[in-house]
């Protein structure tokens, strides 16, 4: 990313913010300018690992192994969800985990992102 397409970025986010205040409830204002500042974070330091297929390597190894321990210390517990499948069948995905976790479904459960509060 240049500077210019940096100095773009931020100025939109801001602008952005600017729009929200006032417009959204604080505690959804709060989590929008927290996203937008994490998302300006990575943009800025993206380029420290995202072409860099060496520490891309390593940090898929070091997931797994990751994994492995917890899979070994608590056996049948954690749950793999491939974000892969998940983004090409989510409905198929998340009724899988709330089954494994002994919960009802509510078709709520597809909408999490609209509820204000916890899905029930």
């Amino acid at each position: 990313m240049t500077e210019d397409q940096k100095k773009n970025l931020e100025t939109q986010l801001w602008g952005i913010a600017n729009l929200l205040r006032g417009k959204i409830s604080a505690d959804d204002y709060r989590d929008y300018i927290l996203g937008f500042i994490f998302f300006k974070y990575l943009s800025e330091k993206q380029h420290l690992y995202a072409n860099d297929l060496t520490d891309i390597g390593r940090t898929i190894v070091q997931y797994r192994g990751l994994m492995a321990h917890w899979h070994q210390v608590l056996p049948g517990f954690v749950q793999d969800i491939s974000y892969e499948q998940l983004a090409a069948n989510p409905e198929l995905e998340i009724r899988g985990l709330v089954a494994r976790l002994g919960l009802s479904w509510s078709d709520a459960c597809l909408e999490s992102g609209r509820a204000k509060g916890p899905v029930h």
